[in-house]
């Protein structure tokens, strides 16, 4: 800006003649000085890029580099290693929005302003500076593949270790996928096809932490250079675990279609320890088709067994996420080693055909190992099944249960004093709730209490039941309790067993929904809906408070808001998701003067 007032100042001072001389000198000088620029902006190099080389035996320089063969891969990798690149370029960025690819023909068909039926490849490296959570996005038309770290540098890649996979014959669609990155080079690898149409392509990410907004991934953080490859750090197994960190995995073929004792009376047919629990794909599972059925990118119609110990590092509440499609089970402590779990004694229970849904529980954990079992089973469609967890008391946001914290193997032995086999609270016709709990042995047990939540967090004890004897029982031994004064709306039970000796142990919590109660205060319509609906209040008195939340089916908070008293004593409260709201079943929370009423939304 400086060098534009001078000039501008020496014209100003000129006769008119020599001004117009000027003016054009200007020009040139100011043409050179951008294309200057724009050299010095494309040139920038993320720290280091050029300590590597690329695949072409040159310096690390700022891009990827892109080549270019004739064909559709038809979603092979290896059409790329098999069919020599007869053209090869420097690539600033990804960002292909219309027919503005270039010179690329030959070797792709059709013409320049509508290239058809080739294949492209782009390799390099990607510049963290931050380490973070970061999601990547890849639109195309047609097939493209998104492959980072040691999975980038197969020969060729393998489609299953893809983290982002969009492949087939398609209009512009954008696939995702979200990964984990620590600070410096990551090597990366896109794989792109058109066989005719549309041929678009957009590589972007967005992080939260740090903050970048949804972008296309910029070419001064993108390096031509193939970083070496990384070796995966031994992961120390959590304090107390005898055995590796991990989760052993069993996969077996066919569905169990909720049937818990599918597991005991098969035979596995994988068996293997993985670092976590995180399939948040379709082609996250690995190398395991055969013996499942379908594909490595879509495996079907299989059950996985998921046993071990998560380690607690405070003691207090935390809350586990379990998302899956289809059914999925989960239990702890000491339901999880029974060898046969019951589905009323899940500690989460996500059951059923359904697409990918979320499911969460409550329980307060002491500091130390606690044993899992989690049954999955995928019938046909997407297959996702991954755990998260978060507590406020430990300082851990939601988050993928990580490596670190997952022991690979379950206690050998139990001392626990009592064996349960279930625990239900369920609302019975009379109004009441009515729990029931089952043990199959008892040893120095003293008695069992009963504990009630309005919020999950704060408990009181409302009934103690003693033991009925400490001895390994010939049969199965039942104890019931009925809430004769259970709280409106949503609730929550939880066991207490008492020792002999004072100790005590507390089991899992478990909601119940009183039904009549949300159905004479709050009503929702139309239902199914688009996102659109309205909440009436005909049970409501005025003058109540109104708190309403709205929850995704993958479990995100889309709504909260406090109704205003106007719109209480009108009746009705209109409420619209918005024209992108994903189809699935919604759960509306209705916080009435600190009571919960959930209700049900279909979205479709």
């Amino acid at each position: 800006m400086a060098l534009i007032l001078y000039f501008r100042t020496e014209i100003n001072n000129q006769p008119p003649v020599i001004a117009l001389t000027s003016v054009l000198k200007i020009r040139k000088i100011l043409l050179l000085t951008t294309i200057l620029f724009s050299c010095m902006v494309m040139n920038a190099q993320a720290p280091g890029c050029s300590s590597q080389n690329d695949v072409l035996g040159n310096a690390g320089q700022s891009g990827l580099i892109g080549e270019y063969v004739a064909g559709f891969f038809n979603d092979d990798p290896s059409y790329f290693p098999s069919t020599p690149a007869p053209f090869n370029r420097l690539e600033a960025n990804l960002n292909y929005t219309t027919n503005n690819w270039g010179a690329i023909v030959p070797p792709a068909g059709g013409t320049v302003a509508d290239a058809n039926t080739y294949s492209s490849r782009y390799r390099g490296s990607i510049y963290i500076a931050t380490a973070g959570v970061y999601t990547f996005y890849l639109t195309s038309d047609d097939a493209s593949y998104l492959w980072i770290d040691n999975n980038a540098l197969a020969y060729p890649t393998v489609v299953a270790n893809a983290l982002i996979n969009n492949g087939g014959l398609h209009g512009d669609i954008t696939a995702t996928g979200s990964v984990s990155l620590t600070a410096g080079f990551h090597n990366i690898q896109i794989q792109f096809g058109e066989a005719s149409g549309g041929n678009h392509l957009i590589f972007e990410y967005s992080a939260t932490s740090p903050a970048i907004t949804r972008q296309v991934v910029p070419g001064s953080i993108l390096c031509t250079a193939i970083q070496p490859s990384i070796t995966a750090a031994a992961v120390t197994p959590p304090p107390g675990c005898t055995c590796s960190a991990g989760v052993t995995s069993e996969f077996y073929t066919g569905y169990y279609n909720d049937v818990q004792t599918f597991f005991t009376s098969n035979t596995s047919a994988i068996n293997r320890v993985d670092p976590q629990i995180g399939f948040t794909t379709d082609g996250s599972w690995g190398n395991v088709c055969p013996p499942l059925a379908g594909s490595n990118a879509s495996p079907e119609t299989y059950s996985t067994r998921f046993t071990g110990r998560i380690y607690i590092p405070v003691a207090g509440t935390y809350t586990f996420y379990l998302t899956a499609d289809d059914a999925a089970y989960m239990w702890l402590d000491n339901n999880a080693l029974a060898t046969n779990p019951t589905s009323a004694s899940a500690f989460i229970s996500n059951g059923g055909l359904h697409s990918a849904a979320m499911v969460s529980a409550v329980a307060t954990l002491s500091v130390g190992l606690h044993d899992f079992k989690i049954h999955y089973g995928e019938n046909t469609g997407n297959n996702v099944c991954y755990l998260e967890y978060a507590s406020t008391a430990a300082g851990i946001s939601r988050q993928l249960v990580p490596q670190t914290a997952y022991c690979s193997c379950l206690s050998t032995t139990s001392t626990l004093p009592v064996e349960l086999l279930s625990f239900t609270a369920l609302p019975a016709g009379d109004g009441t709730v009515l729990t029931e709990w089952k043990t199959a042995s008892e040893t120095n047990n003293r008695r069992f209490d009963v504990e009630r939540s309005a919020n999950g967090i704060d408990f009181i004890t409302i009934a103690s039941l003693d033991a009925k004897g400490n001895k390994l029982h010939p049969t199965v031994t039942t104890y019931r309790y009925a809430d004769r004064e259970p709280l409106p709306g949503l609730s929550y039970y939880r066991l207490n067993q008492v020792d002999l000796d004072g100790s005590f142990k507390r089991y899992s919590m478990i909601s119940v929904e009183m039904p009549t109660a949300a159905a004479n205060l709050i009503q929702l319509f139309p239902n199914p809906n688009d996102g659109a609906f309205t909440l009436s209040f005909p049970g409501m008195e005025k003058g109540r408070q109104l708190d309403v939340m709205i929850f995704a089916p993958d479990g995100s908070l889309v709504y909260q808001q406090a109704a205003a008293y106007s719109e209480i004593e009108a009746g009705r409260k209109e409420i619209d998701l918005g024209p992108d709201a994903p189809k699935g079943l919604y759960i509306a929370i209705c916080v009435v003067n600190g009571i919960k009423y959930p209700l049900k939304i279909s979205v479709n």
